[in-house]
């Protein structure tokens, strides 16, 4: 009967741990994602350094929809900082922030991904000793 119970702690100890497996992928995913999209923006920021004031451009203006606009100042961008706060910046400022960014979001996601390492050992020696236990109780 103890062994019963070990098994099932051990089990549900499993089944947390896959879901824990789960969620950090999922993290992993997401920041997969914020640095491709930052390293996007960079690239856009320096193009818009090349481009010239007064060029016509199409602008977004969400869900695939465009207006035609014109670039009236290619050398200032203006950046919402929070709390709906918008300040101009430099296209070289605010390059520098968005490689900061995407420095900050690489670091985490490395954590994350050694977390996930680790869970992923944690969890096969679990399983280990799942299968162990359940084979002495046959």
């Amino acid at each position: 009967m103890e062994k019963n119970k070990q098994v099932e702690q051990k089990y549900a100890e499993l089944q947390a741990l896959q879901q824990k497996l789960s969620q950090l992928q999922q993290q992993i995913s997401m920041f997969s994602s914020q640095v491709t999209e930052f390293k996007k923006l960079s690239q856009n920021l320096k193009d818009l350094k090349e481009v010239k004031n007064n060029t016509e451009t199409l602008s977004s203006i969400g869900a695939g929809i465009f207006v035609k606009s014109e670039i009236k100042d290619s050398k200032n961008v203006i950046m919402n900082i929070g709390a709906n706060t918008f300040v101009t910046k430099t296209v070289d400022e605010a390059d520098k922030l968005v490689e900061k960014q995407v420095k900050e979001i690489e670091k985490t996601k490395k954590e994350c991904e050694v977390t996930f390492q680790e869970a992923i050992m944690h969890s096969q020696k679990l399983e280990q000793e799942v299968m162990a236990l359940t084979a002495k109780n046959k």
